[in-house]
């Protein structure tokens, strides 16, 4: 017919048609099922690498996150005297803590950093100023766009995350070594809410150990102290002599004298 240059009938443009919806039905269905397949078998890959995380890494994780805790107790209590108050979950818990003692390590750096920012910022305020007085803009000033903020925080996660990325093949279906990085993420805010429950239960312990300790030793002073009055007043009561019992309670000495002469337990002097 198109040889001929005849136009099909109605007919035909219908069956033609229906087979080409057809197709598409098809083909609809097979991409969906692929779509399917496709995230059952990424679901099972993020639950395989959250668990081999959970078995391989995250004991690991939380001892060593222990171990820093308990090195922090140890050099606040010799730094102040006492243990730290544990901040809440909602003040950041270990993370606030660490973090105050992460930065107090690297106080000096910052200090010298600010002063050179400091001195930088002096410098450009100096040549902007200059630039101003020599060439002062005309005409209307364009403001800054409230969307800039969030403009420049996507574009810190496009230089962190994407910049580098390599570009997945056609049948690469996820990307592995991002479900890992989200899932030692989650493995680490879990162990460390673990962590923090247990170094509380820890830290109410060692402090209550401590106190009473503080409390011993005060009490062995004045203990001492009781000891060594009372040693002092033995020293002045052996000065005086051990008073002697009497034996002959409520009798005076003439009738005493009287006893031994009728009884002759005396003896005469030559």
């Amino acid at each position: 017919m198109k040889l001929l240059r005849m136009q099909p009938s109605v007919t035909e443009k219908e069956g033609e048609s229906y087979q080409a919806f057809q197709r598409l039905k098809e083909l609809k269905k097979n991409r969906q099922d692929l779509i399917l397949k496709n995230e059952i078998e990424y679901l099972e890959t993020i639950k395989e690498v959250q668990k081999e995380i959970e078995t391989y890494h995250a004991p690991q994780a939380m001892e060593d996150l222990q171990i820093r805790i308990r090195d922090y107790f140890e050099n606040y209590r010799e730094t102040h005297g006492e243990y730290p108050t544990y901040p809440t979950d909602e003040e950041g818990g270990s993370a606030a803590m660490l973090k105050e003692m992460g930065s107090s390590d690297i106080d000096q750096e910052k200090i010298k950093s600010d002063v050179i920012i400091k001195e930088k910022v002096v410098a450009d305020k100096k040549e902007h100023k200059e630039a101003k007085e020599e060439d002062e803009p005309t005409g209307y000033v364009f403001k800054t766009s409230k969307y800039v903020p969030d403009l420049i925080e996507l574009s810190k996660e496009y230089e962190k995350v994407w910049k580098e990325k390599e570009i997945l093949g056609i049948f690469d279906k996820y990307d592995e070594e991002m479900i890992r990085k989200e899932a030692f993420q989650e493995m680490e805010t879990a162990v460390r809410l673990q962590t923090d429950k247990i170094m509380r239960e820890e830290l109410y312990r060692l402090t209550e150990a401590f106190e009473k300790d503080l409390g011993k030793k005060g009490k062995k002073g004045g203990k001492k102290g009781r000891k060594k009055g009372g040693k002092k007043e033995k020293g002045k009561g052996k000065g005086k002599g051990k008073k002697e019992k009497d034996l002959t309670p409520n009798r005076s000495f003439e009738s005493l004298v009287e006893e031994l002469i009728k009884r002759k337990d005396h003896c005469a002097l030559p």
